[in-house]
């Protein structure tokens, strides 16, 4: 594939528009437009922009002690090297001739331009083979108008000063602060409140960012650094306070000259024993590896964990969508940091990195079969809530006057580390949100299968909150069990409440089903109350539309987005065809004019699976206008909002190539193909897929009626599951019927394949 097509430029340096941004899915930062050398995420008018550190959610901006920590950290970090002649209390000058990049390939901003008389190229990266280390790459080609610079000596060489600055974030409030240097390694020490650690009784949550500064002449050789660094208003550590630590520093060298800063940021959770040591040891360590073998190896791991599985197309247009989307999601999710993901990830701020089911359904759907590790960031991280969600479950019981409800968990509408509500008054009742954690973890053990996971993280979690479940559905009159007082995932009929939500309702029935499918297989008991709930959850239906009412009393109002129809995907619920179509047309007519993003690729992936091409098509590039091609294809919520990187949209995105276009469907034991292609899309290649230990590449073309799968690296064994009525040959493996399901109108196949050949499928038309 061209390299070519992983690269967004611009020219504009307008602070106004969105920033490129990095992140390797510990820490997050936007780069500087309009200050030149700096980086960070921030507000428009602010000049040095913070890092966003996952997993760790203190104060508000304006929360006293007493407040709960709902906010995702923006510590200190905020650098900014600059010419000494530039004032750091009006950073407004631009760089002339001002030229910024974002390789998404190699996920490094770059950006040229002249400051101060100084021609510059900047390179930056946020370490994703080491996520606590980023490095930028300053190099000066020109001489400067830098205040201190001497004249050149007889062999060339000038003296050329520099101010290197660090800010706390005035939106930050520090319990302590201390900055120190030891051995040319700067420390900025700090505490916050932390809300999983004060929920679990613990004290200060600690911090520590530590940087250090190298130099480098044309020719690769270290130059020696002089630094000095001062402080100002270094007790102003609360909201509004601003911190400033300078260093002034000093090089003597011939131009082109190379300045290198090295970054770290590192929380108390990172290493056991002493933080401060273990930060100066790895920094250090990273700087003595060197800028080009960092970025090397950076480089390496990006191509391994996301590039190597990339999604392809044939559209140039739609493979840089394709590309921004993977890159987004890559940014805010690395294998083995179990923070999950909030709406906006870790380049954004929206609801101030809070974890919704966004990430547990719509996130989780878009990884899970080309990065299952990435899935497991997410569905790790509930597990890590279980005793915040006891606590939920018992304050909303008693709020609610649930004389019934005495055990399990209940999962907040809008999570922290601690596992509280942390949503503004009356979103707990967002009942769904315990379903999406249950089929998450369903989700995640059925395609990979991991019988640990299963028995030491999902199915505790699962029982608990089935046990909740259980006791929170009413049985009525009618015999059927009902769900009363609930506010949809439509959200519309907020601040007020509703019964019966369709997809609440028949999503509790289906997670009863995963809860009592696991008990029996880890013989535990359970209520036998449990199967009658499975089997009896009440919904509206108009009979004479065959359409699927939201919920009770619903009349055709507008929504917000996309409800009753997850009813047919992801759910799979066994309607018939004739309603599935309904109940799409219908509700899809009833969204506002500008949709949020994720509601459309659910409706395209109901119309490939109808075989409705046009329709498809039509809600798939529905999305398209998310997409922000003049910066840098960053997707936001709603076309006309700032609400980005949107990555629950981009959840969506990847599950409609996948489950719409790739035609995928989980099974227990295997897999369902159901390719279907429209003509805007003759081709579709997913480079890597994972199930069950299989490992393969997955083409399609052809409209969908021929596809090929390459196994890598072992010989591929699975079950494939075709719709009753399609039948397929292959050329290249054995394929024999294995069971025939006329409930599911599904027929399942023995399939076996060699490894790293590819076998077609083509289906057979002939009558």
């Amino acid at each position: 594939m061209n390299d070519d097509l992983f690269v967004f430029r611009t020219i504009n340096s307008d602070e106004t528009k969105r920033r490129a941004f990095l992140g390797n899915g510990n820490f997050g930062l936007d780069i500087s437009n309009n200050a030149g050398q700096g980086f960070g995420t921030s507000e428009i008018q602010d000049p040095f922009p913070p890092v966003v550190l996952g997993g760790v959610y203190t104060l508000s901006y304006g929360g006293d002690v007493s407040s709960p920590g709902k906010a995702l950290l923006r510590p200190a970090s905020a650098h900014c090297l600059v010419p000494a002649s530039q004032s750091l209390d009006d950073l407004q000058a631009r760089l002339d001739g001002f030229y910024q990049e974002l390789d998404m390939k190699a996920a490094v901003a770059r950006t040229t331009g002249t400051w101060h008389g100084y021609k510059t190229e900047t390179t930056i990266f946020t370490s994703r083979q080491r996520p606590s280390i980023g490095a930028m790459k300053i190099t000066f080609s020109q001489p400067g108008k830098a205040k201190g610079k001497v004249a050149c000596s007889s062999d060339g060489e000038s003296t050329h000063e520099f101010l290197h600055a660090i800010r706390k974030d005035p939106r930050t409030r520090y319990e302590s602060l201390a900055f120190h240097e030891t051995d040319g390694i700067a420390v900025l020490d700090g505490t916050v409140i932390e809300d999983g650690k004060r929920f679990r009784g613990g004290g200060p949550f600690r911090v520590i960012q530590a940087t250090t500064i190298r130099a480098i002449s044309s020719d690769g050789e270290s130059i020696p650094v002089g630094w000095m660094w001062e402080s100002k208003d270094a007790a102003d550590t609360g909201f509004d306070g601003e911190a400033r630590f300078v260093a002034r520093v000093k090089v003597t060298a011939k131009l082109p000259l190379s300045i290198v800063l090295y970054f770290g940021i590192y929380k108390e959770t990172d290493a056991p024993g002493d933080l401060g040591a273990h930060a100066r040891a790895d920094l250090a360590k990273a700087a003595d590896v060197g800028f080009d073998t960092l970025l090397v190896e950076h480089e390496n791991a990006w191509q391994a964990e996301i590039w190597s599985r990339l999604v392809e197309v044939a559209d140039p247009v739609l493979q840089r969508r394709i590309i921004a989307t993977m890159y987004a999601l890559g940014c805010s999710l690395k294998q083995g940091i179990h923070n999950s993901i909030g709406p906006t990830g870790l380049n954004g701020y929206g609801w101030e990195g809070r974890v919704f089911w966004d990430a547990d359904l719509w996130v989780n759907l878009g990884l899970l079969l080309w990065a299952p590790e990435l899935s497991r960031c997410i569905t790790s991280f509930r597990f890590q809530q279980i005793g915040g969600a006891r606590v939920h479950r018992e304050e909303y019981a008693k709020l609610c006057d649930l004389a019934g409800v005495t055990g399990g968990i209940k999962f907040p509408w809008e999570s922290t580390t601690s596992g509280l509500e942390r949503a503004p008054e009356g979103w707990s009742a967002q009942e769904h949100v315990t379903c999406d954690v249950i089929f998450g973890q369903y989700l995640y053990y059925t395609v990979t299968h991991d019988e640990q996971y299963l028995k030491e993280i999902a199915f505790p979690l699962v029982y608990e909150a089935c046990t909740y479940l259980g006791q929170r559905v009413v049985q009525m009159k009618d015999g059927k069990y009902h769900y009363l007082e609930v506010v949809p995932a439509d959200e519309h009929v907020f601040p007020g409440r509703c019964d019966d939500n369709a997809l609440t309702n028949l999503y509790t029935g289906i997670c009863m089903g995963i809860g009592i499918a696991w008990s029996d297989k880890f013989k535990k008991n359970y209520p036998p109350k449990w199967k009658a709930i499975k089997d009896n959850m009440f919904y509206n239906f108009d009979e004479q539309q065959q359409l699927v009412i939201e919920y009770t009393g619903y009349k055709g109002q507008p929504i917000k987005q996309a409800d009753t129809d997850l009813l047919t995907f992801p759910l799979e619920y066994p309607f018939p065809d004739e309603v599935k179509r309904n109940n799409m047309l219908y509700y899809f007519a009833k969204l506002p004019k500008e949709h949020i993003m994720m509601s459309s690729s659910i409706f395209s992936v109901i119309a490939c699976e109808l075989g409705m091409a046009d329709k498809a098509w039509e809600y798939f590039s529905d999305l398209f206008a998310h997409y922000h091609e003049d910066q840098f294809n960053i997707a936001s919520e709603a076309p006309g909002n700032a609400c980005w990187p949107f990555v629950t949209g981009l959840g969506g995105f990847m599950s409609n190539l996948v489950y719409c276009f790739g035609g995928i469907r989980v099974r227990p034991d295997g897999l369902l193909f159901s390719p279907f292609l429209p003509a805007q899309l003759p081709l579709i290649t997913f480079s890597r897929l994972n199930f069950q230990g299989n490992v393969f590449r997955y083409n399609v073309q052809d409209g969908g009626r021929k596809f090929s799968i390459t196994p890598a690296g072992s010989p591929f064994k699975l079950a494939m599951y075709f719709r009753t009525g399609k039948k397929y040959t292959c050329k290249g493996g054995t394929m024999r019927v294995k069971t025939t399901s006329k409930d599911k109108g599904e027929t399942c196949y023995e399939v076996s394949l060699p490894v790293d050949a590819e076998a077609t499928f083509e289906l057979d038309i002939s009558g």
